[in-house]
């Protein structure tokens, strides 16, 4: 993508022409109380992958449910740990998509690591989620 750093994978820090791959990663989750879906693992990274954007869309509003994504090494979960992706997101309007704030200083997911959602939803008014997520890997 134009402007954004490429992922290096030499060990002299040069790329060789290899291209980016770019995916879109799209689910949803349906739950009475998306609460029940905390600490839902949505990806696992067989190489380092960059994180590039991440969509919440709700068929309910809930102003009180919160939603974080956090990269978490093997044997670890969101719950216990692992580094947020990105700024956790607060409440939700129906059918308003919720573009997520990427931290683009902890946005590379290392390979062996995997991609959860941690998700605190008290009221239980939401009982849907879409969730897309564009990511960037390297062609090897």
């Amino acid at each position: 993508m134009a402007g954004s750093t490429p992922i290096l994978i030499e060990s002299d820090g040069t790329n060789h022409g290899v291209p980016d791959f770019h995916q879109t990663i799209s689910f949803q989750l349906s739950e009475p109380n998306l609460a029940a879906a905390d600490n839902s693992v949505i990806f696992y990274a067989e190489r380092d992958t960059v994180v590039e954007s991440v969509v919440f869309t709700s068929a309910s509003t809930d102003a009180n449910i919160t939603i974080d994504l956090k990269s978490c090494p093997s044997g670890t979960g969101p719950a216990a740990g692992g580094t947020e992706v990105i700024t956790q997101v607060v409440g939700v309007t129906a059918w308003t998509p919720v573009a997520a704030t990427i931290d683009t200083t902890e946005n590379i997911v290392p390979a062996g690591s995997f991609l959860a959602l941690a998700i605190v939803d008290g009221s239980a008014n939401a009982d849907y989620l879409h969730v897309q997520m564009r990511i960037r890997t390297r062609i090897v």
